[in-house]
């Protein structure tokens, strides 16, 4: 395989032990990386402190599970979306504990109508066992570009979201789960983008790389296609992401 396009879509940089150097790790690799943050005091946190970084970008979150506890700064979500391009990690969870999923539904609806004001936004979705109801609230004409990551839902929610052109990020434990494997399977190859929702998804505070040349390899070999071939789909991918 010619050189790995290195991106990373979905990542948790904060969670991390030793945020710094998997950071300058990231940079020296020149591996395109959209960190994500949980909340939006340290989405401001960090995205006026690591200004300097050529080659990751912090998104503005609301991570679901956090809107009973830290319902007081969706004020400041809604300052901070006004400059923000990348917003994640947002979304529903309808897990073990949905005491708070009307509220959870509440909060998405008034992020995707903030993120459709201003437009041209890359959002990064959370969707467990809730992607009915997520494109109940992202209307056909929403003017911001989706992805949806670590889709685990159903077939009909997947060709729905397929229709609307969203794209999905595919991480390693995907490949290790035979629902999940299905879903890679059915998903076109021009949708797709690879993250590692790591520390979450690696359960390991040591950041490689390996695990993008892994997804591309197993892409190549379900689609029967080329392993460059690939590599540069992935390329034009996130390119079209961006545009």
């Amino acid at each position: 395989m010619s050189e790995i396009f290195f991106h990373d879509t979905h990542l948790h940089m904060d969670l991390f032990k030793d945020m710094s150097s998997i950071m300058k790790k990231i940079e020296n690799q020149k591996s395109y990386t959209i960190a994500m943050t949980n909340l939006p005091e340290l989405y401001k946190k960090y995205s006026k402190k690591f200004v300097n970084f050529k080659y990751i970008r912090f998104a503005l979150g609301f991570h679901p599970e956090l809107i009973t506890k830290y319902s007081y700064q969706i004020n400041l979500f809604d300052e901070e979306i006004k400059n923000a391009r990348y917003v994640g990690e947002i979304g529903l969870d309808k897990g073990k504990n949905i005491n708070d999923y009307e509220k959870q539904q509440e909060l998405f609806e008034h992020i995707i109508n903030e993120c459709e004001k201003t437009g041209e936004k890359i959002i990064s979705i959370h969707s467990r066992n809730s992607v009915t109801d997520i494109l109940k609230i992202i209307k056909k004409d929403f003017n911001c570009k989706v992805i949806m990551h670590w889709f685990s839902g159903n077939i009909d929610e997947l060709n729905l979201c397929i229709k609307r052109d969203f794209y999905f990020s595919i991480n390693p434990k995907m490949l290790n789960t035979k629902k999940g494997r299905m879903i890679i399977e059915k998903i076109p190859i021009n949708r797709m983008l690879i993250e590692s929702d790591a520390p979450l998804a690696t359960e390991s505070n040591v950041y490689d790389f390996l695990f993008m040349k892994e997804i591309i390899e197993y892409i190549a070999k379900i689609k029967r296609i080329d392993c460059n071939k690939v590599n540069n789909i992935f390329r034009n991918n996130f390119k079209n992401l961006l545009s």
